[in-house]
């Protein structure tokens, strides 16, 4: 799974899903939510998967 603006880690049972573009502090567009969308249906579909935690990179972030 290739994502432009989105960072998906998996750690044990834990998957990780990291909104990743600062210059424009994270806001949610139709690219990151595309990344989004399908970095969750990984975890998703990982049976492995128990929790799926959502962050953004470096302390910013701007929603609205």
């Amino acid at each position: 799974m290739e994502l432009e603006f989105i960072k998906y880690e998996k750690e044990k049972q834990i998957a990780f899903i990291t909104l990743n573009r600062p210059d424009r502090l994270n806001a949610i567009g139709p690219e990151i939510y595309r990344d989004w969308t399908a970095a969750l249906d990984e975890a998703e579909n990982d049976d492995d998967v128990k929790v799926i935690v959502f962050k953004a990179r470096d302390a910013l972030s701007a929603q609205g």
